[in-house]
């Protein structure tokens, strides 16, 4: 098979459908309070997409990266009181997830690298950490198999951002 052959086999294993962004953030947030409230770790969220506004996902695949993504940011979090704060915005047929915590940040010159398989940040770290590296790999790829984008910016001693685009579920009554 061609690797373009290759991709929508992979795409075709997707179980998407349509679910509302705030019904379904609820949902995998709830799965994470415990964890957040047990470290001390405040958990804001802003919706600044439209009222009913849904996503064209598969919802437990979108869920591992949600996991993935807020795991990370709460392994790295050094300060006595953690923040972490998720913000959703409307971009045309997509919504960007921006996921910010005020961890420990990430060094410039590795900052490319951390959505590469097997890489993990600051060896002495993840000693204490744990994790395989696989994480923001297994992310990106979830993202980029549903149509998105993701990245990240960091300053060291400051926290995280990451970012990732998600499709919006096209209404068929308004196709013309």
């Amino acid at each position: 098979l061609s690797r373009r052959q290759r991709q929508m086999c992979i795409r075709d294993r997707y179980k998407k459908g349509g679910v509302e962004i705030d019904e379904y953030i609820s949902r995998c947030m709830s799965n994470l309070s415990l964890d957040l409230e047990t470290r001390k770790i405040d958990f804001l969220y802003r919706n600044d997409v439209e009222k009913g506004t849904c996503l064209y996902i598969d919802e437990e695949k979108i869920k591992r990266v949600f996991y993935n993504v807020i795991g990370n940011a709460y392994k790295y979090i050094d300060k006595d009181l953690g923040m972490i704060f998720l913000h959703i915005e409307d971009a045309g047929k997509m919504v960007w997830v921006r996921i910010t915590d005020n961890g420990s940040g990430i060094e410039k010159d590795e900052l490319p690298l951390i959505f590469e398989r097997f890489y993990r940040t600051d060896s002495s770290r993840n000693s204490k950490t744990g994790g395989t590296g696989l994480g923001l790999a297994i992310a990106k790829k979830i993202i980029e198999d549903h149509g998105g984008q993701i990245y990240a910016e960091s300053e060291k001693g400051k926290g995280t951002k990451i970012s990732f685009s998600l499709p919006k579920k096209v209404d068929e009554k308004k196709k013309i």
